[in-house]
């Protein structure tokens, strides 16, 4: 149970000496005290009860009452006490905040910032996305999806859109990805991982994640943000065709067709047509 020792120190955490806190308390105890009282009364040195009392009366956390005997003090009630000081700090905050604001750089629509390390990923994908107030696009594989499953589910609570393209290609639902979830392995380096979010079109996190380091983007350029959007839905898109198309998809395509995809190949060994085959397979499989 709280006792006058733990009122003291809560006293001291608010701002208040530790001399003004344990005579605050003595007050509450034993209204009406002269000095003399209230040092005996507080442990407080009576060379210095008056200048501890001065400061609560200055505070308003102790009333004063002039009589023919000398001053007597009385404590304010906790509770008026307790909203002054809450008053006090909103005030003293909301200031902070706006000469802050005044002498911060305005921020640039093209700032790109990079950062390493997991955490790093974690505290500014969560940050977007629990800023995010229409909707997100994300990629990622089923380690990242475990991890941001609830702030994933606290977005769609608020009404974000979450879309979701399992770069892993998972062939089963693993229960992690939430919002409207895609399971396609589109694209992605042989020995590590990716995440990548675009959230209201403003603002991408991405980040490439091996076993040593994870290296992380952070930007609000607009040309990345729409790039990055583009390839999450094109990604989604281009395999939902293949999917469709089935094992008569290499049958449909021109020759010219054909000598486009295999310019564009994804990767220098092989070419387009044999990445489709691939996610062609896949997409069977599911």
């Amino acid at each position: 149970m709280a006792g006058p020792d733990t009122a003291v120190e809560s006293l001291q955490r608010l701002g208040f000496g530790e001399y003004e806190a344990r005579a605050y308390v003595a007050l509450l105890r034993t209204s009406g005290l002269n000095g003399y009282e209230a040092a005996k009364a507080s442990g407080v040195p009576r060379a210095n009860i008056y200048a501890a009392l001065d400061k609560l009366v200055a505070r308003g956390a102790v009333l004063v009452q002039h009589g023919e005997k000398g001053p007597r003090y009385a404590a304010v009630p906790p509770d008026r006490l307790v909203a002054r000081i809450e008053d006090e700090q909103r005030a003293a905050l909301q200031t902070t905040a706006d000469s802050l604001s005044a002498v911060q750089a305005a921020p640039e629509s093209e700032e790109l910032f990079s950062a390493r390390g997991y955490a790093a990923l974690i505290e500014h994908a969560r940050t977007a996305l629990a800023e995010a107030r229409s909707y997100a696009l994300v990629a990622l594989f089923p380690s990242e999806a475990r991890e941001f499953e609830s702030d994933i589910a606290a977005a769609e609570a608020r009404g974000v859109t979450v879309t979701i393209l399992c770069l892993a290609g998972c062939p089963a639902e693993c229960g992690f990805c939430s919002g409207h979830a895609y399971r396609y392995r589109v694209a992605a380096p042989d020995r590590s991982r990716w995440f990548i979010a675009v959230f209201d079109g403003a603002a991408l996190v991405a980040a490439q994640i091996d076993a040593a380091d994870v290296s992380v983007l952070v930007t609000r350029q607009p040309m990345f943000v729409e790039l990055t959007g583009a390839y999450i839905r094109q990604s989604i898109a281009m395999a939902s065709i293949i999917e469709d198309l089935g094992p008569g998809f290499e049958r449909s395509l021109k020759p010219h067709t054909r000598k486009i995809l295999q310019a564009v190949s994804p990767q220098a060994e092989r070419g387009f047509i044999e990445h489709m085959r691939e996610l062609m397979a896949r997409a069977v499989a599911l």
